[in-house]
């Protein structure tokens, strides 16, 4: 799934529906009844048995400043987190409430994560952020993954944001169903 979020302070607050935080809780809160559903589903092919799927939630601008307004700074982080980004967590929650709480303070600098990024990520850079996140019957666990980019547009004040559902395998395939075994 994908939808814009508006990134407005007082949209976000008041949680209204075109607030990216009402947005992530929607998609993630979809995204973590696919993946329940989708668990021991059979695999296709030389897969082996189903784990449950990962889900990546993306959240990224959706409109930047043009090039020549970019800060110097931005074009090196830029560089610099895209071949390795900044990574936090594993983080567990017990519900997609609390890491939706756990969001907003950390993509605001606040808490002790988010003012690491804001530390890391300087400047008018503007961070896009992927969580991994892991669905099981009590929590999700969350590993966030970092790319701190050019300075958005702060006119067109809304981000991207969407899902999508990564499957696993629990059980490795069977050499000789289209792998060749390693060392050979």
């Amino acid at each position: 799934m994908s939808e814009q979020g508006s990134a407005g302070v007082m949209y976000n607050l008041a949680e209204h529906p075109s607030s990216i935080r009402a947005v992530a809780k929607k998609l993630l809160s979809a995204a973590v009844v696919s993946a329940t559903a989708a668990q021991g589903t059979p695999c296709v092919g030389a897969c082996g048995s189903a784990a449950a799927p990962t889900i990546l939630l993306r959240v990224t601008p959706s409109a930047y400043l043009p090039m020549a307004q970019q800060q110097a700074l931005c074009h090196q982080m830029v560089r610099q987190t895209q071949a390795r980004p900044l990574r936090y967590g594993p983080r567990t929650f017990p519900n997609v409430a609390a890491f939706d709480a756990w969001l907003m303070e950390f993509s605001q600098g606040r808490g002790s994560d988010g003012r690491l990024l804001y530390q890391q990520c300087g400047g008018d850079c503007d961070p896009s952020f992927t969580f991994s996140v892991k669905p099981d019957v009590q929590s999700l666990a969350v590993d966030t993954a970092v790319v701190c980019g050019y300075a958005r547009d702060r006119e067109f004040n809304n981000y991207r944001l969407s899902t999508a559902l990564v499957a696993g395998c629990s059980t490795p395939p069977a050499v000789g169903a289209g792998q060749v075994p390693v060392g050979r």
